[in-house]
């Protein structure tokens, strides 16, 4: 490949019966033709107008820094698992994913998901997965945007998620119909980025809207934000004793949200000794409007700095800003 990249088009394509469309990036597979390496020139790749029906995207490997991969006005519809034959011990296919992160590496470098219906209609199926020993993201990000998720488990990462250097983590402005929604099963380790989750809306029959498991630790002027969402049902759930969420030198925002049954949020937020914030406000929980005198009864325990609505906050409103400045680092 010539270094000073390449850049791939896939349009109109149709995948069914168990088509699998694969992107890999260096050292995803032996032998294999990959779409570049740490060596190479930056890769942008652009897949749009694609329907599957019984049918997969995979995404594997390293991409070189300054790559661009985009999905986008697509449909990816599964109603049984479908094979992956080039993933090597990956267990993923048996929940019959249509979109799967595996063993991806990204260096400077951005993956969007827009404008993208992805439906996994399989009893315990899992939609997007993110599996391989980690999801590795330095100084670039993953978004998934105006997205439309279905299924048992909206997304689902048995990887580690690991962001550096000014990463940032997206799922925002999407709907979210699953019994479960974002599940982070091997637990996220954020220095210096950002993971956010906001302004989305939809209904959760079981769990929480985000869910991290595992160890959750976000250091270093790290954000996790959950911010803007409507959903029916819990909103976040982290750690609980003796696991925990860690938050030294970063900040937890749970603003503006508005879920339904018994809690906003499950689990143990640790701040340290080290400048952590929780930043809580504007929330409602089953259509009323809770107070910070109602948010331990809610599920919110901890130490935590009180935001009204509309107030104009550098940890809650000028976030938004911060994020799109780290994406198009």
């Amino acid at each position: 490949m010539a270094r000073d990249g390449v850049r791939i088009v896939v349009q109109n394509v149709s995948l069914q019966n168990g088509a699998v469309l694969y992107v890999m990036g260096g050292g995803a597979l032996r032998g294999a033709v990959a779409a570049g390496s740490d060596e190479d020139g930056p890769v942008e790749l652009s897949v749009c107008d694609v329907e599957a029906l019984n049918g997969a995207l995979v995404l594997t490997g390293t991409f070189p820094a300054g790559s661009v991969l985009t999905v986008t006005d697509s449909l990816l519809v599964a109603a049984r698992p479908t094979p992956l034959v080039y993933l090597p011990g990956s267990r993923s296919s048996l929940y019959a994913p249509v979109l799967v992160l595996s063993g991806l590496r990204l260096v400077r470098s951005v993956l969007v998901v827009s404008g993208v219906a992805l439906v996994t209609v399989v009893t315990g199926g899992r939609t997007v997965v993110v599996d391989g020993a980690v999801l590795e993201l330095v100084g670039g990000g993953v978004a998934l945007d105006a997205a439309v998720f279905g299924g048992d488990v909206a997304l689902y990462a048995s990887a580690r998620v690991v962001a550096l250097g000014g990463a940032v983590l997206s799922v925002s402005g999407s709907q979210v119909y699953a019994a479960h929604g974002l599940v982070f099963d091997s637990g996220v380790e954020a220095n210096a980025s950002a993971v956010v989750v906001s302004d989305n809306v939809g209904a959760l029959t079981n769990g929480a809207l985000l869910v991290l498991r595992g160890s959750a630790s976000f250091a270093s002027g790290s954000w996790l934000l959950v911010r803007g969402n409507s959903i029916s049902g819990r909103l976040l759930s982290v750690p609980s004793h003796p696991r925990r969420a860690d938050i030294v030198q970063s900040t937890l925002t749970l603003h503006g949200n508005a879920g339904s049954g018994l809690v906003v949020m499950d689990g143990t937020v640790a701040l340290g000794n080290a400048g952590g914030k929780f930043v809580v406000g504007c929330l409602t929980l089953n259509g009323r409007a809770l107070q910070p005198m109602d948010y331990r009864s809610a599920g919110i325990i901890g130490e935590f700095r009180p935001v009204a609505c509309g107030v104009c906050d550098a940890d809650v409103s000028c976030f938004a800003a911060a994020t799109r400045a780290m994406s198009v680092s």
